[in-house]
């Protein structure tokens, strides 16, 4: 045993370091097989100081449970990457921050299997301690980089594939000395050198890049602790099921400053809304997690406790990660189904800070909190956004907080009203011959003698007075799917299949009359929407999957019998944010053919306040704000608009939009109209024709007086 391992034992914060010197290169442990007679009470003692070291260490892992790569602890216990906010007050200006990131956004995993051909994340290598350097010229930023030799091995791996024109981040971790080797833009040359910028940590250190400096991270901070990794998710179900280190996402725009430990600043931003480069981030201590997958309650876990840094700029609420060949994409994806923005607090780690130099992080009174029992206000969400980038300026969004009512269970279809004995004035909308609920629903009744709510303008600037109404529905396809939300119709003896699904305490059970291939909505919300002939019943599911076995799953579901009134138990949502049906809200084209829509509609705004009213039966937002619009909040078109300029399908929408005006039913964009797709639907016109009606075109209604009783949708007939 060498004397170099014997004092490594007296380094408690040391682990991995003594355990190499006393196992990994001790020469007696490495040659036992051909140590001589004389020596084999010195390889006692080698061996017993190599079992000392190894328990050492797994103490040492047990207490702090350090991330490892490589063998390499990725910086010490108490750097403030392993240090514990969940404890740490909420920053003043959190609200802000997060509506200014995107309180809609879904936490998007930027990491995966596989994406456009090439490994999806950003990966890492571990490279032996002899592993040949090449010669790195540094550009850009060669001023702020750390000049040398970089370890690349041939077959270096770059984010985004060698043929990827974007960051080109390349990780390398060196085992043995435990050192960090970062580029970005890493471009290989033909001499086998390599263009990049470069930055080195040594793992074993809380030393910080110097002030000002940039790293291959836009904040000047390492990327390598901060990404969510397969073996890590893997160990901690293992183990007492969380990853022990903060994790790093980007946002749109940054602050033009920086917070510890940062070091670097990216935007000009004068907003002090805009977060700064450095700002921890976690998920709120209430959010219910028991509906999600094993592997993904591990990273909530983490996102609670240990938080995530604003790394660099990019999309919103975007969480980074290490490709691997083993995740899920389809369970990933349930982050940005049910996780969103509003569901993410700011802190205020200053306190922490030892030195504005270093990693280091007070470890005092950063204990965690007391066990508590959340009252469930899980959400989901889901942003219409392509995979990495976006091109489309439609973007159509579900979310929702959900409330348990442990009083209430959910069953296989709501109990039907007592029929309504008043007059039938108007007959009811019809799909596959049957009403779309009775002729009395709020959903069938005239708004247009109603009064203007008190609140009415205030309503109309939240959400916008000058911009103009968006079809969010049409002809044609985007993105492979069809535009708009698809219904389907199936028969009567359809056969009925199971569903599981996240929020069960809020779900009809079912099962449900799914076809062998329904017309699903496209992007992330993937409704399906059923309309059962004969039996007049309505399915609606909200984020519906098929997995690989062939079983269904779904964020939410709800049932409608058409031929009642009844509406959800109070505080539950549907397959919609507000708890309302979909499919009776819908622009339908045989209906604008036919020259009248007699329903009301439904609308989004990226702001709804934290109530519902009535016919709405659930929140989607922390909001408190009362000139924000409630979910349930009617709206119509006014008297005066002149629709005669418009053309005939675009005048039957607006007509309807002033007799039975439409239902703020989700958060999404401002002004989104809601319809079902057709290939007879005039694109041109409907989206330029409706760009045309404004917010301040339109006026909130106040339709309390037609409630008769709140658990029911009949409405006082005007």
């Amino acid at each position: 045993m060498t004397e170099q391992g014997v004092f490594l034992f007296y380094a408690p914060s040391k682990g991995h370091i003594f355990f190499r010197a006393a196992c990994r290169y001790n020469p007696f442990m490495q040659n036992q097989q051909l140590l001589p007679q004389s020596n084999r009470v010195r390889f006692a003692y080698a061996a017993l100081a190599c079992l000392l070291a190894v328990a050492v260490l797994f103490a040492a892992r047990a207490r702090n449970v350090l991330a490892d790569v490589g063998n390499c602890a990725v910086f010490p216990a108490n750097n403030i990457w392993n240090t514990r906010i969940d404890s740490l007050a909420p920053h003043p200006n959190s609200e802000n921050f997060i509506n200014h990131i995107g309180a809609n956004n879904g936490l998007h995993p930027d990491f995966g299997t596989e994406w456009n051909h090439a490994p999806n994340g950003i990966p890492y290598l571990v490279v032996p301690t002899n592993q040949p350097v090449v010669a790195v010229t540094l550009t850009p930023y060669g001023n702020e980089a750390d000049p040398g030799a970089y370890p690349i091995p041939t077959d270096a791996i770059v984010e985004g594939g060698m043929s990827s024109s974007d960051d080109r981040h390349l990780l390398i971790v060196r085992q043995g000395d435990c050192k960090l080797f970062e580029l970005y833009k890493a471009y290989p040359n033909a001499n086998g050198s390599w263009r990049a910028y470069g930055a080195m940590f040594d793992l074993d250190s809380n030393a910080l890049r110097p002030a000002g400096w940039t790293s291959a991270d836009a904040a000047g901070l390492a990327i390598l602790p901060g990404l969510v990794k397969y073996d890590e998710v893997q160990a901690a179900l293992n183990g007492d099921g969380v990853i022990h280190h903060a994790l790093r996402f980007t946002v749109p725009q940054a602050y033009e400053d920086y917070v510890w430990p940062a070091r670097h600043l990216t935007n000009t931003s004068t907003d002090v809304n805009d977060p700064p480069m450095g700002l921890r981030f976690r998920l709120k201590n209430d959010f219910d997690i028991s509906g999600f997958s094993e592997s993904n309650k591990v990273i909530l876990r983490t996102l609670k406790q240990y938080g995530m840094f604003v790394a660099d700029n990019g999309t919103g609420f975007y969480l980074s990660g290490a490709p691997d060949s083993r995740w899920d994409d389809d369970d990933l994806h349930d982050l940005q189904v049910y996780v969103h923005g509003y569901n993410f607090e700011a802190v205020d780690e200053s306190a922490l800070m030892v030195n504005a130099d270093s990693g280091e992080a007070q470890q005092n009174g950063n204990s965690p909190p007391p066990t508590r029992t959340p009252t469930r206000t899980g959400t989901f969400a889901a942003t219409f956004t392509p995979t990495r980038t976006e091109t489309r300026t439609s973007t159509s969004q579900a979310s929702a907080t959900f409330t348990r009512t442990p009083t209430r269970t959910a069953t296989n279809a709501p109990p039907t009203a007592a029929p309504s004995k008043t007059p039938n004035p108007n007959p009811s909308p019809k799909i596959a011959n049957c009403n779309v609920f009775p002729f009395d629903s709020i959903f069938n009744t005239p708004i247009d003698t109603l009064p203007v709510d008190a609140n009415s303008n205030a309503y109309i600037q939240s959400i916008g007075s000058q911009i103009g109404m968006h079809p969010d529905f049409g002809a044609g396809l985007w993105d492979g799917a069809p535009i708009g939300i698809p219904y389907n119709i199936v028969p009567k003896r359809q056969p009925l299949l199971p569903v599981r699904f996240q929020y069960r305490d809020e779900s009809d059970k079912g099962p449900y009359p799914i076809p062998s291939n329904p017309k699903i909505e496209g992007g992330s919300d993937r409704h399906i929407l059923l309309v059962q002939k004969k039996k007049c019943l309505l399915y609606e599911l909200f984020a519906a999957r098929k997995n690989k076995r062939g079983k269904w799953k779904a964020g939410s579901g709800a049932i409608w019998d058409l031929k009642s009134n009844a509406l959800r138990p109070a505080g539950w949502t549907s397959a919609d944010a507000a708890g309302l049906p979909m499919t009776a809200l819908l622009a339908r084209y045989d209906e604008a053919a036919a020259g009248a829509i007699q329903h009301a509609l439904r609308f989004t705004a990226s702001q709804t306040r934290g109530e519902y009213i009535w016919p709405a039966r659930h929140k989607a937002s922390d909001i408190t704000n009362p000139n924000v619009p409630p979910l349930g909040q009617r709206f119509r078109l006014k008297a005066s608009f002149d629709v005669s300029p418009y053309s005939t399908q675009t005048q039957v929408i607006l007509n309807a939009l002033k007799k039975y005006g439409m239902f703020l039913a989700d958060n999404g964009s401002n002004w989104y109209l809601n319809g079902a797709p057709d290939e007879r639907w005039d694109n041109d016109a409907l989206v330029s024709e409706l760009r045309q009606v404004k917010g301040s075109d339109f006026e909130a209604v106040d339709e309390s007086g037609l409630m008769l009783d709140p658990d029911s949708g009949q409405a006082k007939q005007p």
